[in-house]
């Protein structure tokens, strides 16, 4: 008995090398930067633009929110997107054309695609300037001079449903191109309404975004986002859209 407490009463040769590797080890794994976010998919980076007043003089532009290409050089967003006022500070200073913005392979909005114009906003939209959230806001808008784009989105032909996960396209403030994830918390005849998942926010900006069903096909046009007690995001469903403007 006395032979065995004395064969472990100090440490065993190497126990504190060892040691000393597993938490070298540790520190690499938990210290190191986290990776970067994975760049979009192609055909969300090609598909999926930003809408902006352009300044043909110099080419400089001011973000307005996003839409995406449903084929043909056709374009399906927001009304409110459409009829949204410039600010007064940039009255007079030649941001007088409608204009699309692709992203380069980071999400960056830099790519001039097209001036366009707008085909159709739903008539039974009514527009409110103090920013209240209606139902049937959506447009479809045309690219000028025809149209080079391969990339589509699909439009799904299933209705959401609650529970399922979606990701929204968008470009938040004008920013990177960015996936807002969430899942559908309920499904009316004239809204889908989504949870967004925590630290993926839809804000200002992804008015007009695709909301986009787990097999990459559109399920609806994202209008708002409400805040409060209930945050929750709200979209129209995609077979709404294409009923108050469809594409010729």
């Amino acid at each position: 008995m006395g032979a065995t407490l004395n064969r472990y009463r100090g440490p065993v040769p190497g126990v504190a090398a060892i040691v000393l590797s597993l938490f070298c080890a540790f520190l690499i794994l938990t210290l190191r930067p986290a990776p970067a976010p994975a760049a979009p998919p192609a055909v969300i980076r090609n598909a999926v633009v930003l809408i902006a007043k352009r300044n043909p003089g110099n080419d400089q532009h001011i973000s307005v929110g996003t839409a995406f290409h449903v084929g043909g050089g056709w374009f399906r967003t927001a009304a409110h997107v459409v009829r949204a006022q410039m600010p007064k500070r940039y009255e007079g200073k030649g941001f007088d054309e409608w204009a699309l913005y692709q992203s380069d392979e980071f999400g960056n909005p830099e790519r001039y695609l097209s001036a366009f114009v707008i085909a159709c906003v739903d008539r039974r939209y009514v527009h409110d300037p103090d920013g209240a959230v209606l139902p049937y806001d959506s447009a479809l808008v045309k690219i000028n001079g025809g149209s080079s784009l391969e990339e589509t989105l699909q439009v799904s032909r299933s209705r959401a449903r609650v529970g399922d996960a979606v990701s929204v396209w968008g470009f938040p403030e004008g920013s990177i191109l960015f996936e807002s994830r969430a899942r559908v918390t309920r499904v009316s005849e004239r809204w889908i309404e989504i949870r967004e998942a925590v630290g993926s926010p839809v804000i200002g900006g992804h008015s007009g975004s695709p909301v986009v069903n787990e097999s990459g096909e559109v399920v609806g046009v994202m209008v708002a986002t409400v805040r409060g007690v209930s945050q929750h995001g709200l979209a129209l469903p995609i077979s709404d859209a294409e009923s108050g403007c469809p594409k010729p």
